[in-house]
């Protein structure tokens, strides 16, 4: 029995082990009619995914009732729980709760132009909280903001970084997110592992975060 209140977070590093992993006969049709690298991608976060949950489930990788289209939110039917994931050069990270979950990750190192993004996308209390920051801190700072709002739309799930990013707004102790426009708060979660920023937003305040394992 998986406990009702936990989440379970797995970060598969992509650093060259192509071990294969496997997808549905749908889902390798879907791949074929992608761009290559796009193509990749998709196979890859796929397979994980699958790997990821029949380990929890202890049932097959196909017979995982995953639901991951290109470009859409993941679904899986409500008694398997929700899953969200996010990739950045070298990693993929996949969230997994039975509460609606969502989960972002950058690399701390991600070059960016932190002042074009602030002012374009973070609320006056959030810019007059980076004011104070040198440049490197600031940059820092403004990156580990942004993984929170892009977690936060991933638990939105019907959202979008243009329409929404804008509109959730961090507290400043990092711990709580506000939809300005909605009026929607939920519980977020900040954590620097070894050379990457990982967001997690999340609406149960009771949730027990677990652990993040490593794949390869």
């Amino acid at each position: 029995m998986i406990p009702s209140d936990i989440i379970k977070l797995w970060l598969f590093p992509r650093n060259g082990n192509n071990e294969s992993r496997s997808i549905t006969s749908d889902e390798e049709k879907i791949a074929e009619k992608l761009p290559n690298l796009k193509a990749k991608e998709y196979i890859y976060s796929r397979g994980c995914v699958r790997h990821a949950l029949s380990n929890l489930f202890e049932i097959s990788p196909l017979k995982v009732p995953l639901q991951a289209l290109p470009g859409k939110i993941p679904i899986l039917p409500r008694n398997f729980g929700y899953i969200t994931f996010s990739h950045c050069r070298d990693n993929l990270l996949i969230g997994w709760s039975f509460k609606k979950i969502g989960v972002d990750i950058e690399r701390s190192d991600r070059v960016f132009d932190a002042h074009a993004i602030s002012k374009f996308f973070y609320c006056e209390k959030e810019r007059k909280e980076l004011s104070i920051f040198p440049s490197e801190r600031y940059r820092l700072e403004t990156l580990k903001l942004w993984v929170l709002k892009e977690a936060s739309i991933k638990w939105q799930q019907n959202g979008s970084i243009s329409k929404d990013l804008s509109s959730w707004e961090i507290s400043k102790n990092r711990k709580e997110a506000h939809h300005k426009l909605l009026d929607l708060k939920i519980n977020i979660f900040n954590l620097e592992y070894k050379s990457w920023y990982i967001a997690l937003a999340y609406d149960c305040i009771n949730m027990e975060i677990k652990e993040i394992l490593e794949k390869i």
